[in-house]
């Protein structure tokens, strides 16, 4: 007889925070205006949107999909294959499935094609400001790993609300990091691994390296 697996326990084994790709520079007022200051965010399907990501970005949400996911090979380590994937919701009420507003929102097609890959779907269930909120859910899942991806200004809100242990590097205290001309960088994860029984985890900044653009830490 073949013995079930054993159930997870215990708070999620990793926690990884991600900003949403590259957006554009000068988006229209509203979102669905003509888009007349090229890079252009674009949504799914191609039709013009503020809101969405450019072409670039959507480059680095489909390479996100093969880094957390390969095809061939070992995941990059310390990397996890993600078992939960949240994002914003941007039009309240936050239901599952989410509204139009927020699947057509850079936050949710950034991480799209990978919960595509995975057959996992992204829950959308706070606003970008509900930090303890949001830290209150990603501590109660149960095992593996949950992957984040949010507001760049709101992540290190989130980070700062998850219970470090003694030993761990700090969280930057500058904030999210930024590019050689201060502005906040696209190619950035925050790794948070358990580092023991109790919820408290080891923190790490990791560098994707997907696109051309892309550089260490």
């Amino acid at each position: 007889m073949t013995e079930a697996a054993p159930t997870a326990t215990g708070p999620p084994e990793q926690i990884l925070l991600i900003r949403h790709g590259e957006k554009p520079k000068n988006p229209p007022s509203p979102p669905s205006a003509p888009c007349t200051q090229p890079p252009c965010g674009v949504d799914v399907n191609g039709v013009g949107n503020g809101d969405s990501l450019i072409p670039q970005g959507w480059q680095r949400a489909g390479a996100l999909a093969v880094l957390f996911d390969p095809e061939l090979g070992p995941l990059r380590s310390p990397l996890t294959r993600p078992d939960r994937i949240y994002a914003p919701c941007y039009a309240p009420p936050c239901t599952t499935p989410p509204n139009a507003d927020t699947i057509n929102h850079r936050t949710y097609e950034t991480i799209s094609p990978l919960a595509q890959r995975l057959g996992v779907a992204i829950e959308c269930l706070y606003e970008t400001s509900q930090h303890h909120k949001v830290v209150g859910m990603l501590l109660s899942d149960v095992g593996g790993t949950t992957l984040v991806c949010w507001e760049h200004e709101n992540i290190p809100d989130i980070a700062q609300l998850i219970p470090l242990a003694p030993n761990s590097p700090p969280i930057p205290s500058s904030g999210w990091p930024v590019d050689e001309n201060n502005d906040p960088r696209f190619d950035v994860i925050w790794l948070f691994t358990l580092a023991g029984p109790e919820p408290e985890y080891s923190f790490a900044q990791l560098p994707q390296l997907l696109l051309a653009t892309d550089t260490g830490i």
